[in-house]
């Protein structure tokens, strides 16, 4: 756990994983930032893995179009893959999108170039 820039505490995969939140100084990935840019209303948004609401901010899977969504803790746990694209942006992709049939969408979107 990490102390947040609101007060709060943070765990440090979900300050990583959530794509509003980062580290103010990445070496000693303290303290978490942007937790007041996370929409109240993700709270809402029920996690895959843990039906009853474990509490925390549920991502969804990186595949466009993809509506499945989890804690993150909660998809570590379940054995999603989490990575990194080439531009060091975290993705999580769901159970039905790491399997091999999608390698190619995949792969084109951790490969994908910053934009001029």
């Amino acid at each position: 756990m990490k102390r947040a820039n609101t007060g709060g505490w943070c765990h440090v995969a979900c300050a990583e994983w959530t794509p509003e939140t980062g580290f103010k100084n990445h070496k000693l990935m303290e303290p978490v930032t942007g937790i007041n840019k996370i929409a109240s209303s993700r709270r809402l948004v029920p996690c895959a893995y843990c039906p009853d609401g474990a509490g925390g901010v549920p991502v969804g899977c990186s595949m466009p179009g993809c509506a499945h969504t989890f804690h993150v803790l909660c998809a570590r746990k379940a054995g999603l893959m989490l990575c990194h694209s080439d531009l060091n942006k975290a993705m999580i992709f769901c159970q039905i999108h790491m399997q091999p049939e999608h390698d190619q969408v995949r792969d084109e979107l951790l490969r994908a170039k910053r934009q001029k």
